[in-house]
This record gives structure tokens, C-alpha cells and sequence, in this order.
């Protein structure tokens, strides 16, 4: 049934426990599954991962050529490195590229292999009610996947089935952000929000000025960094086991690594990392006892702290107001993300943050599907709740660059990307003037908005620029953002070989846009 007509048809009926309100947290790594508990009042998580009690699951499938069956989740990882399976990961990555998959000679669409994996994921519902429907499904995604993304995903729940089920995607932060004001009460407040996973370190700074019917949510500061992910510390954790094997490293055993690596990892950073432990490597001969002492821990560790650290102050000192935010004025952390399990990330935050009110989700792999199943709630009007609406102009909805001629055209040449943040540094433009410069010369910058319109935008003009015949004049041009609506543009000349030296002019403009 279309998830509309059980809108219609709760109006009429209380949903029951013969209903599933539902919220999907499909991530790169691993997916999470919570609905909305009528009875309770309540979303809750769901152990998706086959009996193994884990809030998350593995977002992978293995294909087994020679019985044409497939594998997914907690048994595709464990199965990983066993047979001549072939295993896909990273699904939600590949997405919006148009993707194939190579399954014995053929190709499959990436979204028609996800939906299989969606299929399967949200076919667990049945363990707990096999006559229960799903009423509604809200799927959270990342807060910037780009539109293509989007399509294929849609594309991956008509595959699997559930498209008619289908009520909306929602962004990462909204879920977050859903599943925090369900707990607490919405206050006036700036409010940082932390999802720390697999993949990269997510971090937002939030107004937040609560109404009647809506929670206003504004944007002041939001930073990626991908360098802080648990996928760095599994490279140390393998460095640690290859340190210590007596003999070459076979292909199978480290695909046995990497599926076990996961618990190693568990047992060293959420309980263990300040102490000396010993981890047991039996899938390998001879087997291995590898012992790590509290040094190394700090060493392995160390990095990460001073990464963290560094993460939270940008954080912090770049935003659109333009004006660093004060560490005392933040009352409250919220925290999503399996990152978040291991101990010294709550030490580091406790530390960096002292006066802040810290919040930490029961299951906070789970947290964002919990958020995504009250939002599914609210959809279907059986819960009564604020919406919570972003307002957020951090990331840059234009091109900005120059126009240079080429096959008797001009052609916009982007200096500045959409999509990137306005924070972000660009790539400096090195170009040749195909034209005589006498007493200087002059440059126009342009925009592109999203429909591909290019409109004028500034004349640089570049008093004082050295003269040079035609195609000898080489410079460089830099565009960078000093605030949400603060462009600049500094040309510099680079010479042109031995006759023509480099000069120390220099031109800077500043543009309101």
C-alpha cells in the first residue's frame, strides 16, 4: 500500500503494532533500521544484523558465481576472504556515477544491486511481526548527495519494492537533529553536532530558535574531514598485526583481517585503549597473540586526539558570521556515529568542551535511523511534533570564474565550484592573455547559477600591469571566499620565460555577492 493511503486511512484508524512507521540509516559501511513503536510513543532500533545484536550492519552483498546466491550484511563480512565470492562494498558511494557492476559477464546497475541489499535490510521487519505492513519509510541520507545521487537511490527502492513506501529522503543532520529534540526538550541555544563515522568526521554549528509549530535550525559553521575516519585506525591496526606475523601475508588471510577487524578495533578503543591488551589472531597460522602496551595505544591514539582537536577549533574560529565562536558558547553537544563508542573520543570532547552539556544517543550507530523513523511519524500525522527546518547558505550555489575565448567562443572557465564551501580553498588559475598589454588591462569576472546563465560580475581593471606583446603575459588568478558573501579575487603576474621575468604586481579585489 502507497504510504499516502495510510495517511488517509490513520485518520480514520490508530495505528497498531500491524504497522511499521520506519527509518533507514543506509550508510557506506553499515545500515541501520528503526521504527516508530506506537504504543510507546517512541522510535526504537532494530537488530538488523542476523542475531549478531548489533544496532548497525554491514552495507555489503557477496554474489556466489556458482550457485547464483547472494550473501548480505554480517554474514557477507564474516564470509569475506573464505570462497571465490564476489563481494561489493561501498554502494552509497558509487551512487549518481551511473555505475555497473560486473556479475558473470553482465552488468547490473548499482541502484538495482542496492535495492536487493534494501530488500533484504528492511525484510528483517518481518522477524519481529511477519503480518505487520510497512506503512512508511524515510531514508536518511548524507546532508549534500547531490541530485543524480538521489535519483539512483529512488531508483534502488523501486528496485527493492518499496518505492510505493517511500515517504522521503532526509538529510543526516535532520534525522540528528529529530532524534535530539525527541529527548530534549527545544530550547534557544547554539547547539555543535557531531557524527563521527566509518568514513569522515561530521561537525555543524546550530542556532537553534524554537516556535509553535517548527524548530529553526540556522547553520553557522559545517566542516568534513575524512581523515579522522575508522578507517585510518584499521590501517594502524593492520600495520600492528603485519608487525608481528612471522611470515608473508596471504590474500585470503588479509581479507580474514579485514573482517574481524572491526572487533579488534571494538575491544582496543572503547574499553581497553589505556591499558596494556592482547589481541588473538586465530584465523591465521600459526596463530597469532599479539600483545600492544599502553604506549603504543597512546601512540596509535595520539594523532587522532591532536586531529580531533584541531577539527573542533576550525570548527569553531570559521563560520558565517565571520567572527569566531567562543568554546563558552556552546551549551550544548549533541553525538551521532559509531565513532563515538570509543572512549577517547568522549575523553577529547570532555576535554576540549568542559561547560558544555555533552549528549550521547543510547545506540548512537542507530541514532540517525531513529531520527528518520519520527520523521516518517510526523509524515504520516500519528506523531504530533515540531518540524525541524535548516537554513543553511554555507555551500555555494554558483560557478564563479573568467571567460576566455576558444573556437572563436567564449567559454566560462570556473575558478570557484558550486557545491564546494565557501571556506574551501580553490585551485589557483594560471592563464595566458592572447592579446598586446599596454597600459594595463582589463579583466571581467562572472557567475553561473545552476540553470548554466553566465552574468557579468566585476571588471578588474589592471592598472600598472607590465606591457608584453601578445601570448607572453601569464598570470595567475586566485578567488576565495572570506565570508559567506565575501569574494575575492587577486591576479598576480608569473612572467614568461627568461625574456619576460616575473614582475611583483599584484591586483586584489573585493566583491559583495
Amino acid at each position: 500500500m502507497n504510504w499516502k493511503r495510510y495517511k488517509t486511512y490513520f485518520q480514520d484508524n490508530k495505528p497498531d503494532e500491524s504497522h511499521f512507521i520506519t527509518g533507514i540509516d543506509l550508510g557506506d559501511d553499515s545500515s541501520a533500521l528503526a521504527f516508530y513503536n506506537v504504543l510507546r510513543g517512541q522510535s526504537e532500533i532494530m537488530d538488523p544484523s542476523g542475531g549478531y545484536g548489533r544496532a548497525s550492519v554491514p552495507t555489503m552483498m557477496q554474489y556466489a558465481s556458482k550457485s547464483k546466491e547472494w550473501i548480505f550484511g554480517e554474514y557477507a563480512m564474516l564470509n569475506k576472504g573464505v570462497g571465490a565470492e564476489i563481494t561489493l562494498v561501498s554502494l552509497m558511494e558509487k551512487l549518481g556515477r551511473k555505475e555497473f557492476i560486473d556479475l558473470d559477464g553482465k552488468a547490473a546497475r548499482v541502484a538495482t544491486v542496492l535495492g536487493m541489499y534494501l530488500k533484504e535490510l528492511i525484510g528483517g521487519l518481518k522477524n519481529i511481526n511477519p503480518k505487520a505492513e510497512v506503512a512508511g519509510i524515510v531514508a536518511c541520507i548524507p546532508n549534500y548527495m547531490d541530485e543524480a545521487a538521489k535519483d539512483e537511490l529512488k531508483w534502488a527502492f523501486k528496485a527493492a519494492g518499496c518505492d510505493g513506501e517511500l515517504v522521503c529522503l532526509a538529510s543526516d543532520r535532520e534525522c540528528a537533529l529529530t532524534a535530539y529534540f525527541a529527548a530534549s526538550k527545544p530550547r534557544s541555544e547554539l547547539l555543535l553536532l557531531l557524527d563521527y563515522g566509518a568514513r569522515e568526521l561530521r561537525g555543524g554549528v546550530y542556532q537553534i530558535d524554537p516556535a509553535a509549530n517548527y524548530i529553526d535550525v540556522a547553520a553557522k559553521s559545517v566542516m568534513l574531514d575524512k581523515s579522522l575516519g575508522a578507517s585510518q585506525i584499521d590501517k594502524e591496526l593492520v600495520k600492528l598485526f603485519l608487525e608481528s606475523f612471522p611470515k608473508e601475508v596471504s590474500k585470503q588471510e588479509m581479507e580474514q583481517l579485514s573482517s574481524f577487524l572491526y572487533q579488534h578495533k571494538d575491544f582496543l578503543l572503547q574499553n581497553s585503549w589505556k591499558k596494556p591488551v592482547k589481541l588473538y589472531f586465530n584465523f591465521v597460522y600459526p596463530p597469532l597473540q599479539c600483545s600492544i602496551t599502553q604506549e603504543r595505544m597512546r601512540a596509535l591514539i595520539k594523532p587522532f586526539e591532536e586531529s580531533f582537536e584541531k577539527f573542533i577549533s576550525n570548527l569553531l574560529s570559521i563560520n558565517a558570521d565571520n567572527t569566531p565562536i567562543s568554546k563558552n558558547d556552546i551549551s550544548t553537544v549533541a553525538c551521532v556515529g559509531g565513532g563515538f563508542e570509543m572512549q577517547w573520543v568522549k575523553d577529547s570532547i570532555a576535554r576540549l568542551l568542559p561547560k558544555s552539556r555533552v549528549v550521547f544517543f543510547k545506540h548512537s550507530k542507530g541514532a540517525l535511523a531513529e531520527g528518520a523513523a519520527l520523521i516518517c511519524a510526523k509524515k504520516l500525522e500519528i506523531l504530533d511534533s515540531p518540524s525541524v527546518i535548516v537554513a543553511d547558505q554555507l555551500r555555494l550555489t554558483e560557478d564563479y570564474g573568467i571567460a576566455v575565448r576558444a573556437n572563436r567562443k567564449e567559454v566560462f572557465v570556473p575558478v570557484v565550484n558550486r557545491g564546494s564551501f565557501w571556506w574551501e580553498q580553490n585551485s589557483k588559475l594560471f592563464f595566458i592573455v592572447n592579446q598586446p598589454v599596454k597600459n594595463g588591462m582589463t579583466l571581467p569576472l562572472f557567475r553561473r547559477d545552476q540553470n548554466g546563465e553566465v552574468r557579468h560580475m566585476e571588471t578588474m581593471r589592471l592598472e600598472g600591469l607590465p606591457d608584453r606583446p601578445r601570448g607572453v603575459t601569464k598570470l595567475k588568478l586566485d578567488m576565495r571566499f572570506e565570508g559567506i558573501h565575501t569574494l575575492k579575487a587577486k591576479i598576480a603576474d608569473c612572467g614568461f620565460g627568461e625574456m619576460y621575468p616575473k614582475s611583483d604586481y599584484e591586483k586584489t579585489v573585493e566583491i559583495y555577492v
